[in-house]
């Protein structure tokens, strides 16, 4: 979890999914509701929802299964949270230029794959991301 005031919404939600497996007893292999159902629920995007899914998939307390939908998942050893050790202050000009290079090529790599549809979503999103901004509304921008 992040330290100081700020603390990205896909946070809070992974942990009321974590906290809702638990209240509902679900175990390893029980359905959880779609991103969408969740997002509904949970009164957030879906792409908060997708976000906080990713965070517990790379911790082993959920998998999804493309075509298939959500479930619940056994952490294992390999999947418990790896310590991270700040980066030194008179480090941190080359960490901001190595992730600007690989998130470039990232972006460049994903953007050759996508799909119409997926090209539409992000159009959506943008726009919607541009209104808020617009606004001065932080929350919604945030979100999107």
């Amino acid at each position: 979890m992040t330290t100081g005031g700020y603390r990205p919404r896909y946070e809070a939600i992974a942990e009321a999914l974590v906290g809702m497996i638990r209240v509902s007893g679900l175990s390893d292999g029980d359905r959880l509701p779609t991103e969408m159902a969740l997002s509904e629920q949970l009164g957030v995007s879906r792409a908060v929802v997708h976000d906080a899914v990713k965070l517990l998939a790379a911790q082993g307390l959920v998998r999804s299964r493309r075509g298939s939908g959500l479930f619940v998942g056994a952490p294992t050893l390999a999947t418990k949270p790896v310590a991270v050790q700040p980066a030194a202050p008179e480090r941190m000009q080359d960490l901001f230029a190595f992730r600007e290079e690989i998130e470039a090529l990232t972006t460049r790599f994903a953007a050759a794959r996508l799909s119409i549809a997926e090209l539409r979503t992000l159009d959506v999103l943008v726009s919607d991301g541009r209104a808020a901004a617009a606004r001065g509304d932080q929350e919604a921008f945030l979100v999107t």
